[in-house]
């Protein structure tokens, strides 16, 4: 599902029953099939208070408040129960540093126990549960950009060993929000030094003003028309693209730039956009800069940005 309608605003949906009509909420939220555990604790000496996750559940997301020195951020729930849904619809989901309520894109998990009680739509009431009591380690349910419909979402959070974790998750490992905190960390450096606050770009079109965390590569042009077959540090762009094709997750590579020019979107970030391009991605996150901060001995192309040519 795309990132583009991910929205947590609940609306009915009649459903007919006998002699009456039965309603049911139906919301969009992260996918808590999805399981991985980050290898890096978020709490360092020096991180911005928005970036520290206490005891228990966290929701993850961007801050949408161009003014705040946070992009990405933290809004600790602590130990209960908790309805995401809820939770976002009366507005306690804020970013700690300006209090602008966000999307959860991520729910966190650390030294607690949970158990999850949902219902995707269409589909019958199921149950999970994680536990995770390790030292530099939180367990990570949802991915940045891939949301589910669901009809019901109940997180009970607990003390560690109170819900044993089922295994039932894919639990594998991830160093992906190292480059997200070193991020905010800069962001957070320029902030107190007096640059300038982010800003936002000129849409390309009406619909692009909400600016979402993914894009779709094939909706991305490049600027320059050729390409070296290597990175920087040596390797192959097309062996990049095969790992992608066999399953190389999108998160563990930088994320690409984008800019509006010309009615459309493109990106600086060549070699890494014809790998995505070329693995038939349908969403890679993004982030968006001025067209003014990228190199203009870069602008080569000759056919608005539509191919490119690998040296």
């Amino acid at each position: 599902m795309s990132a583009a309608i991910f929205h947590f605003q609940p609306c009915l949906v009649k459903r007919p029953g006998r002699g009456m009509s039965k309603t049911s909420v139906r919301f969009a939220c992260p996918d808590v099939r999805v399981s991985y555990v980050e290898n890096t604790r978020f709490t360092q000496i020096g991180d911005p208070h928005w970036l520290v996750v206490e005891p228990g559940l966290a929701y993850l997301g961007t801050c949408k408040n161009l003014s705040c020195p946070a992009t990405i951020t933290v809004c600790n729930m602590e130990m209960g129960k908790h309805r995401p849904n809820e939770d976002y619809c009366y507005s306690q989901i804020r970013c700690p540093a300006c209090q602008t309520p966000f999307q959860p894109e991520c729910f966190y998990f650390q030294h607690c126990s949970a158990k999850i009680n949902f219902c995707f739509e269409g589909s019958v009431p199921d149950e999970l549960r994680v536990s995770e009591d390790r030292d530099l380690k939180s367990r990570v349910l949802g991915k940045r950009g891939q949301v589910a419909v669901y009809n019901l979402l109940v997180i009970e959070v607990d003390r560690p060993g109170t819900y044993e974790d089922d295994g039932t998750l894919d639990a594998k490992y991830t160093f992906a929000l190292d480059r997200m905190l070193a991020h905010a960390r800069n962001l957070s450096t320029a902030s107190t030094t007096g640059s300038t606050p982010k800003q936002q770009p000129i849409a390309p079109t009406p619909q692009s003003w909400q600016r979402p965390n993914m894009l779709n590569p094939q909706d991305i042009r490049y600027v320059q028309d050729s390409i070296s077959s290597r990175f920087m540090c040596g390797r192959r762009v097309v062996e990049t693209m095969n790992q992608l094709l066999t399953g190389l997750s999108v998160d563990l590579i930088p994320t690409i730039r984008v800019f509006p020019w010309n009615g459309h979107w493109h990106s600086e970030d060549n070699r890494r956009l014809w790998a995505f391009k070329k693995a038939g991605l349908k969403a890679v996150p993004v982030r968006y800069v001025d067209k003014s901060s990228v190199d203009s001995r870069k602008f080569t192309t000759r056919d608005g940005g539509l191919t490119i040519r690998m040296r």
